[in-house]
Order: structure tokens, then sequence, then C-alpha cells
């Protein structure tokens, strides 16, 4: 039981990291369009022989590049979560099956790691610096790289909550059934309990 509840909140933990890196990506973006619409006059003064255009382009590929660290970084740590949640599910006799679902979040962060991670830092980089020139075609397979991304990251969390919610209901059924079976209960309990 106390297994199972470690592995809830290594859940917990994995999940809190997805929401915190899903959030700080978008507010540092928004960030930046915020300070380009209106930058304090220390700014301005800074950046007097750049148009409007090269900020914008400054200021994007700086959020991006901390992106580009920061992404790789959680899903490294991603790892060692997931690994740590099956090693608990597998160390607890009643849940050693859902093993396998941990298994398969490894499987979905390797492939945004190896494969979409890369390609929208490569991608993005390309469209930031290319500005108003950019191709259409690196536009839309950004944006298309972007939103798969943002599917895998939907898929694992749904998979993860009924992970977590399965395994509360798991706890309760055996605690349930501990007190419906009174040959479970203790020697002192059943004694003096008249």
């Amino acid at each position: 039981m106390h297994l199972r509840r470690i592995a809830c909140f290594l859940l917990g933990v994995w999940f809190a990291g997805n929401v915190a890196l899903g959030w700080m990506a978008r507010e540092n973006f928004e960030a930046a369009n915020a300070l380009l619409k209106s930058p304090p006059y220390e700014i301005q003064k800074a950046t007097a022989g750049l148009d409007s255009t090269r900020s914008r382009m400054l200021l994007h590929y700086l959020v991006s590049m901390e992106a580009s660290e920061s992404f790789p970084t959680w899903e490294r740590v991603e790892v060692v979560l997931l690994l740590a949640v099956g090693g608990v599910l597998i160390a607890d006799r009643q849940s050693r099956l859902f093993a396998v679902v941990p298994v398969a979040l490894l499987l979905l962060v390797a492939y945004q790691y190896f494969f979409l991670t890369p390609q929208i830092v490569s991608l993005g980089q390309a469209v930031i610096l290319a500005g108003d020139h950019a191709v259409a075609r690196q536009r839309d397979q950004f944006a298309t790289m972007h939103q798969l991304y943002g599917i895998v990251a939907v898929v694992k969390m749904l998979v993860g909550f009924a992970l977590a919610v399965w395994l509360m209901i798991l706890k309760s059924k055996s605690r349930r059934r501990r007190v419906a079976d009174p040959d479970t209960e203790p020697f002192f309990d059943r004694r003096y309990a008249r």
C-alpha cells in the first residue's frame, strides 16, 4: 500500500512538471510579445538601432534557446521519474501489472525527446531567423510538429492520470476488503470488539 502511495506521489511530481513546463513556455513567448508592444524606455534606448522586426527576432530567438534547453532537460527528468514509478509498481505485488503503463509513457517521452523536440527546435529557430521571409512550408511543418507534440503531451497526461486514479481505486478496494473480512483484522481488535 505504501508503495502505491509513493507511485502516486511520483506521478504527481510528473504531472506538476509537465504542467509547469508547458505554462512556462507559453508565458515566455507572451512576455516577449508584451515587452515588444511596450518596452521600458531604457530598452527602447538600448535597441534604438533595431527595427521592430529585428527586436522581435532577437527576443523570440532568446526564448526559443531557453526552450531548447528546458524541454530536453525536462524529458530526461521524465525518464527518471517514470522509471521510478515503474520500479515502485513492480515492487508492489498488487500493482505489478500496471508497470506496463510507465513503460508506454517512456516510449512517448522517447518519441518526444529523439524526434519531436529536435525538429521543433530547429524548425522554430529557422522560422524565427527567417522572419517575414520564412517559407510557408517551414511554418506549416513547424505548426504540425508543435501540434503533434501537444497531442503526445495530452495523451501522456491522460494515461498518467488514468494510472493514478486506478492506483487510488486499487488502494481503496484493498482497504474495503480488509474491513469487510474480520479474519484479516488483528487479534487484539477481534478480541475486544464485542
